[in-house]
């Protein structure tokens, strides 16, 4: 793109466009990967406030199945004991 403003030309002259597709795809692209570790990193921190869910969620849920709490289901977690899920998580209609 420098020779081109070195001739006096506009920048976008030597963007094919092809390629400006390919850049306009690639920058949507950052955008909404941006957008979802932003939402993230705000779920996260309301989660964590007011001594909420820790941040470091991994380490206290595994402290909560050692404690017989929660136990290990697949990739995430269940509650321990059908009477500990009734008291904390209400019913759900289906």
């Amino acid at each position: 793109m420098l020779p081109a403003v070195v001739s006096g030309q506009p920048p976008l002259v030597l963007l094919p466009f092809d390629r400006a597709r390919v850049v306009v795809a690639g920058l949507g692209s950052a955008a909404l990967w941006l957008s979802f570790g932003l939402q993230h990193g705000m779920v996260r921190l309301l989660l964590g406030g007011r001594q909420g869910l820790p941040l470091a969620a991994r380490p206290w849920l595994n402290a909560m199945v050692t404690a017989g709490l929660l136990r290990g289901v697949g990739g995430g977690f269940g509650f321990g004991h059908e009477m500990l899920r009734q008291a904390i998580a209400p019913p759900q209609r289906d």
